[in-house]
């Protein structure tokens, strides 16, 4: 690495947003390290999911309501899943440990989170830099107020999901560093 790359990583560990931005790593090998989904955020999530529903369908069978209105809080209860299921799912999806080393130029993808790796037993996947084209650095609204970016490899078929950053400035100078030690395009959308 360069001196200028490893300015970045120790100023990177100062501005951080501890909440939303991953911890990175240097040790000869980059590693980039969100916060862990654990199992009590997961059975937090699952009561957050099933409670509108379940208030909903509760206040249904305790008092008469029109037919009408009963589909129609079937139907909040339904967007309600969907909608909390949809967010969930892309936190899981990017909760990964990835390791990017210059010297086997290869980059590893790790599942951090308690679904995948101990209940779903996701193995890590390693990804030579031979196997994708570009970097995609993506501006993306995490919720309401804050947005960030998704850090993603491209090749020809598919796009992998490596990580989000929570502050966007931070977030495109760790995508030039990486573009640079894969020499790969950066991408900016």
């Amino acid at each position: 690495m360069t001196p200028e790359q490893e300015k970045f990583i120790e100023h990177y560990k100062e501005e951080r947003n501890y909440f939303r931005d991953p911890e990175i790593i240097f040790d000869g090998i980059i590693s980039i390290e969100p916060k862990r989904i654990k199992l009590n955020h997961l059975i937090g999530n699952f009561l957050l999911l099933i409670s509108v529903p379940v208030v909903l369908i509760f206040a249904t069978f305790k008092f008469t309501f029109d037919f009408l209105l009963i589909m129609f809080f079937l139907g909040i209860s339904l967007l309600w899943i969907i909608l909390n299921l949809n967010s969930k799912i892309k936190r899981i999806t990017v909760n990964n440990r990835v390791e990017i080393n210059s010297n086997t130029e290869t980059i590893s993808i790790t599942p951090i989170d308690y679904l995948r790796k101990e209940i779903l037993n996701k193995k890590s996947v390693v990804h030579p830099f031979k196997s994708f084209n570009e970097i995609l650095l993506k501006q993306e609204r995490f919720d309401k107020y804050n947005p960030g970016v998704h850090l993603l490899l491209k090749n020809d078929l598919e796009k992998i999901k490596l990580v989000d950053i929570g502050t966007i400035k931070l977030g495109g100078k760790l995508a030039e560093i990486i573009s640079e030690l894969t020499n790969k395009n950066l991408n900016r959308k």
